[in-house]
């Protein structure tokens, strides 16, 4: 429906689908559902008719029960000053308790200050993350891309 987000999926005749995960059909056999195959990336319907890709079913955070993207929070924060590379993820603070955390790499070592301003200004209250971490580097997975569980796991670098 016309910009009702839903997950991203391909029929199983399209040429272009892999055959399954390696050494992994029961992983495989739980993605297809009715003949298609669920990525697990969500995307919308603009009313332009084109797609808008909104992120990765398991990358999804809740904030006071509402789903919050991290590719949104990410383009609204890396428009300031000095941000070299950001990412946003949920991360579990203590038991039953997980604040959306923006790890970020930048320029200059005063960002964090603008990177609060930036949000109060453009982000709904619910939307903000609720620490900020500076790194010298974000970590990357093997195919180049931010690796967001090992993120999740740096919550000893929350103050």
């Amino acid at each position: 429906m016309l910009g009702e987000e839903g997950i991203i999926a391909v029929h199983q005749d399209d040429p272009g689908l892999m055959l399954g995960y390696l050494n992994a059909a029961n992983e495989t056999a739980d993605r297809f559902v009715d003949g298609w195959f669920l990525t697990g990336d969500h995307a919308r319907i603009g009313e332009n008719g084109a797609y808008y890709y909104t992120g990765r079913k398991d990358d999804m955070m809740n904030a006071g029960g509402f789903r919050v993207s991290p590719i949104e929070l990410e383009h609204s924060l890396s428009q300031v000053q000095g941000i070299t590379s950001l990412a946003c993820v949920e991360v579990e603070i203590k038991a039953d308790a997980k604040i959306i955390v923006a790890f970020y790499t930048s320029a200059g070592s005063d960002i964090e200050t603008q990177l609060k301003e930036h949000a109060h200004t453009h982000l709904a209250d619910y939307k903000r993350p609720k620490a900020y971490v500076r790194l010298d580097a974000l970590p990357q997975n093997a195919n180049g891309k931010i690796n967001r569980n090992a993120l999740r796991q740096m919550k000893d670098l929350i103050t």
